[in-house]
C-alpha cells in the first residue's frame, strides 16, 4: 500500500556545500531540508505568534511556560515544524487560549486598487 505524503519521511540532504573557493558553508534550512507548509500549518504559526506579541513575549518566555526549547517555537512560528498536538495544547495552555483558536484562519489582506487620498 502506498504511503500518502505526510506519513512519508522528510528527506534531508547535505547540510553544507563547497563553493567556488574552496570552502564549506552551510546550507539555508530550506535547501536542506524538505518543508510542508499546509494552510493549518500557516494558521497555526500566524496564531502563535500573533497571540504571544499580543502579551508582548518573547519566544523564550512562551518556550519556558510550555516547558519546550526557543527553537521549538521559533520553527511553529515560521511554520517550519508539524507540533505534536500535546504540543500544541501546551501552547493554548500557556497562552490561555482555546485549543481550537489556534487554528482560525488569518484574516486576508486586502489589497486596493485605488490610490491614497
Amino acid at each position: 500500500m502506498a504511503r500518502k505524503r505526510f506519513e512519508q519521511p522528510l528527506k534531508t540532504g547535505p547540510s553544507a556545500v563547497t563553493d567556488n573557493d574552496g570552502k564549506k558553508k552551510q546550507k539555508k534550512f530550506e535547501e536542506r531540508f524538505e518543508t510542508r507548509s499546509s494552510a493549518v500549518v500557516k494558521s497555526l504559526a500566524w496564531n502563535v505568534r500573533r497571540r504571544r506579541t499580543e502579551r508582548g513575549w518573547s519566544q523564550e518566555k512562551l518556550a519556558g511556560k510550555c516547558k519546550s526549547e526557543q527553537q521549538s517555537v521559533s520553527l511553529i512560528e515560521s511554520g517550519r515544524a508539524n507540533p505534536t498536538v500535546m504540543m500544541v495544547e501546551s501552547i493554548a495552555n500557556a497562552l490561555d487560549v482555546p485549543f481550537t483558536d489556534l487554528f482560525e484562519a488569518p484574516p486576508r489582506l486586502r489589497r486596493s486598487n485605488s490610490p491614497a487620498k
